[in-house]
Formats: C-alpha cells, sequence, structure tokens
C-alpha cells in the first residue's frame, strides 16, 4: 500500500468511540497513522533513519537545582524481581509522603543512568550515557516532569528530572492546590465506587513529556512509535520499582492534555504530555481499617 496524505479533515465527536469516521477511504487516525508510519522495502532508502543527532541537554525557567545521591549510596529493597512481578498492582489510596530518599531510588532506578562510555572523536570528548530502559538510537526523547505534593524535606511545586546530571530542577511554576491538580484530570467515579479522586491526594504526580522534535528528526514518522514504546518501558520500570519500595502507584491516561501542557509550560506540538504516573504511600489510619 503506498503513502497516503491529507492535507485536512473535521472530526465528528459522535464517532469518537468508533474511531473518528474521516470518510470512506480510512477508518481511523490510528489505521492512517499506523499506514503512513510503515517501512516498505521499495522505499526505505527514503524512509531510512538519519545520521543521529547529538543530544543536548538544556535546563531553563529553573528556580534552583538538588543533586540527587548516586545510585551506589542508595539502598534498594532486598528482594527479587520475580516477587515483584508477582506483587504488582495498581493501587489508588494515598495520603502519607515519602521520603526524599524513596523518591531518589524512584528516579535513579527508573529512568537514571546507569553507565557513562567516554568517547574521543577528532580530539573531543564526548560522554556517551546509557539509562536503565532502552531507546530508540539511545536518543531519549521522553522527559520527566513531576509535581512534588508530600515529599520530605522538598518544597511542593513542579520539577524537572535530568538524569545526565543527576539533578532535580524546581521549575519557576507556581504551586498548585489540591484541586488545581484534580482539574488536570478526570475521574470517572460509578455508582457503587465510593472512592475519591486520587489524584491531589498523589505524594508525587509525574508526567511524561515526549520531545518530539529531537527524534522526528532522525526517525520520521516512525517517531511516535518509538515514544510511546518509550514510554511504557520507563512507567514499568517505575511501578515495579514502587512496589519493591512499598509505595502504591497507579498509571493514568485520564489527563486533559492542553491543561497539562499549559501547566508545564509545553506547546503541546513539539513537546507534549503523553502519560501520567501516581505514587504515595497509603494513610496510615486507612491501613488499619482494611
Amino acid at each position: 500500500m503506498g503513502l497516503f496524505k491529507i492535507k485536512e479533515w473535521s472530526i465528528n465527536y459522535n464517532h469518537f468511540f468508533d474511531g473518528l469516521a474521516l470518510g470512506s477511504d480510512f477508518e481511523s487516525l490510528a489505521e492512517l497513522y499506523h499506514e503512513n508510519s510503515k517501512y516498505h522495502p521499495s522505499l526505505f532508502s527514503l524512509q531510512c533513519p538519519r545520521p543521529m543527532p547529538e543530544r543536548q541537554v538544556v535546563i531553563d525557567n529553573y528556580i534552583n537545582k538538588i543533586e540527587l545521591p548516586t545510585a551506589d549510596k542508595l539502598l534498594f529493597p532486598e528482594i527479587s524481581l520475580g516477587e515483584i512481578l508477582m506483587k504488582r498492582r495498581s493501587k489508588r489510596k494515598f495520603g502519607d509522603p515519602i521520603t526524599f530518599q524513596e523518591l531518589a531510588i524512584i528516579l535513579s532506578y527508573s529512568v537514571g543512568v546507569s553507565s557513562v562510555d567516554e568517547i574521543v572523536k577528532e580530539n573531543k570528548v564526548n560522554y556517551l550515557f546509557y539509562r536503565t530502559y532502552p531507546s530508540g538510537g539511545g536518543i531519549y526523547p521522553v522527559e520527566l516532569y513531576f509535581y512534588i505534593n508530600q515529599v520530605d524535606d522538598l518544597q511542593s511545586g513542579f520539577y524537572k528530572f535530568v538524569p545526565e546530571s543527576n539533578c532535580i530542577y524546581l521549575l519557576n511554576i507556581n504551586q498548585q492546590e489540591d484541586k488545581d491538580i484534580d482539574d488536570m484530570y478526570f475521574f470517572i467515579k460509578e455508582d457503587s465506587n465510593t472512592e475519591e479522586s486520587p489524584f491531589g491526594q498523589a505524594a508525587v504526580n509525574f508526567f511524561f513529556v515526549a520531545n518530539m522534535q529531537i527524534i522526528t528528526k532522525y526517525y520520521g514518522l516512525r517517531a511516535y512509535r518509538l515514544v510511546q514504546k518509550e514510554i511504557g518501558h520507563i512507567a514499568q520500570n517505575m511501578l515495579l520499582v514502587s512496589t519493591a519500595l512499598n509505595i502504591n502507584a497507579v498509571p493514568i491516561e485520564g489527563f486533559f492534555d492542553d491543561i497539562v501542557n499549559k501547566k508545564l509550560h509545553l506547546d503541546g506540538i513539539k513537546n507534549i504530555a503523553t502519560y501520567s504516573i501516581l505514587l504515595g504511600k497509603e494513610k496510615k489510619e486507612d491501613n488499619k481499617n482494611d
């Protein structure tokens, strides 16, 4: 099948869950994208990934930075991978804080740098950072932003983690009230469910942000597929590390994209919020009642 190109279309929201009807030629936006991002032997000379761009780490618009302990100074729980996998569950009960040490363990083991190679080329020294998860071409286009609500010894606010520096940066974004955090998500409450909205109660709200610009330059239309896979790798790491620490965690897709992008000062096109994970500890009083 050849490549398709559609310049414009209108969305009928009455058919949103039927696949966003686009006319007789295409059943859904998903199919349209999937067909356009396929590799074809006859076209691969045009589709072949371009030379990898140099990775540049830029941090601006922050108030201060906080260095994290290195992984060798962090005490990971003595529990087997098999036990962690069998224990993992999505849990939405929060209320108590986590410690700075626990946050450092989650960041270091979920998204941190695992090794560094020194590369000398034309008398110039470059460093190649490897992380705890795979990334297409080693580009690492997914960045981790988060809102700290209850972490011991840390100011509430929005932060960004930069693995290469092993630092978290407090961003110059106004502190949010619980309701402001709730407004970023939607919560579907069924009649039989007495559970309250968990969003503003979480100790940390993580947001996975895709830098589409740096990966699209290399992979073209294939980039969006790779970003989603990378987010899955990171999210699973984070859920398993949280499980090992006996910290409740739940992945969340139900957020309002434009509201989150605006809160994080993202343009929503080149840099987009794509996924969220909430984590925290269950309130001790709730634990006693179970």
